[in-house]
């Protein structure tokens, strides 16, 4: 019987928290001493739910996890065992993560390119809020087919520098008029569109 480890069985779940290198470690010791136990006092299903408590993760991401980083490995009388480990999984599910994100970045180029076009020009708004706003819901016709982000997004695409072509000095939030004032704050405007949406 593997004995988890109580330490972590109070770590609060965080939703789409990824886990560190350091916890699929963990993951790793423990998994493969359960495996390698003669006597096993609960069954597979039970220690995964006991095992995502302790690590602080959901049930179905421990098994996604364990999913991802199970090898076959030979003793020194060549005999096969299956074993988990904590690199092959980390690094695949983080490669995987990141070409997930790049793949979400190239999906709306085109409806960002958009966003930055109008930002830019004489148009009267001068917001990245109020643009997307703007597109959404009064151009709608001009988005067509483009799948389309949250301002809020847009946002950490920027500050991330994950945009090419713009830098996150052209964010409202950062850059100032002459009066010293944060641009984008059109009250009445964004009132307006809250109403809508409700």
């Amino acid at each position: 019987m593997i004995y988890l480890n109580n330490i972590y069985s109070n770590i609060k779940k965080e939703k789409n928290k990824h886990l560190s290198l350091k916890m699929y470690q963990k993951i790793e010791s423990e998994y493969n001493h359960y495996l390698s136990s003669k006597v096993k006092d609960i069954g597979i299903t039970e220690f995964k739910k006991k095992l995502a408590k302790m690590i602080g993760t959901t049930t179905s991401n421990i098994y996604e996890i364990i999913k991802a980083g199970l090898i076959t490995v030979r003793d020194y009388e060549y005999r096969e065992r299956i074993e988990f480990s904590a690199t092959v999984a980390y690094n695949k599910r983080t490669k995987k993560s990141i070409e997930s994100n790049a793949s979400k970045r190239l999906s709306v180029r085109n409806f960002i390119n958009l966003v930055i076009k109008e930002f830019r020009s004489d148009y009267n708004i001068n917001s990245i809020d109020e643009t997307i706003y703007d597109l959404k819901l009064n151009r709608v016709s001009e988005i067509d087919g483009m799948e389309t982000i949250y301002t809020s997004t847009f946002y950490d695409y920027a500050k991330t520098g994950k945009i090419e072509g713009f830098s996150r000095k052209e964010l409202p939030m950062i850059r100032k008029n002459k009066n010293d004032k944060k641009e984008g704050k059109n009250d009445i405007f964004i009132n307006s569109i809250l109403t809508k949406l409700r």
